[in-house]
């Protein structure tokens, strides 16, 4: 049967093709001696590491081939990131959550670094990207979301000097 709250999974949607990937990106399986609130911090860490990643198109999310990641707690979509382009650039990064108790607990948290993967985003994130607007959503229609803008554009120079930077440091 298993512990409650005891997977957590990141997933992709793919931009052109509009198909979810088959493999997760990351997934996580809680052990009995982790309790559950430290489980939710560090998955929902992760993902914060992801929007960044996405935001500023770093690998796997280069070349504009995704369009929306997914957090699954227990196989129950909890938040989603999507991401609007132009002229291939993004322009808007619309996180999403379950209800506010999600909000709340995603904006609580840090962002950590999944497995394999390069150190802290969140510094060029908001060198890059500015909090735009926030909506409550209903119980009946949209959820909660948080939505950032683009404030300059993230050039290919500055995405690989980001990404060599990190490969030192690893």
């Amino acid at each position: 049967m298993g512990l409650p709250c005891s997977t957590a999974a990141c997933y992709r949607r793919f931009a052109t093709t509009d198909e979810y990937d088959d493999d997760a990106l990351w997934y996580t399986s809680r052990s009995s001696r982790v309790d559950t609130e430290t489980f939710l911090t560090h998955q929902l860490g992760k993902f914060h590491y992801e929007v960044h990643a996405l935001s500023m198109m770093l690998r796997p999310y280069d070349r504009c081939r995704t369009k929306a990641i997914y957090l699954y707690i227990d196989s129950v979509r909890v938040m989603a990131a999507r991401a609007t382009f132009d002229a291939g650039q993004i322009k808007y990064i619309a996180v999403q959550y379950r209800s506010s108790y999600w909000r709340n607990l995603y904006h609580d948290t840090m962002e950590i670094i999944p497995k394999n993967r390069s150190p802290s985003l969140q510094r060029h994130f908001e060198a890059y990207f500015e909090w735009f607007q926030s909506g409550e959503g209903s119980t009946y229609s949209e959820w909660p979301f948080t939505l950032y803008r683009a404030k300059k554009a993230l050039t290919n120079e500055e995405r690989e000097t980001i990404l060599e930077a990190y490969e030192i440091n690893i």
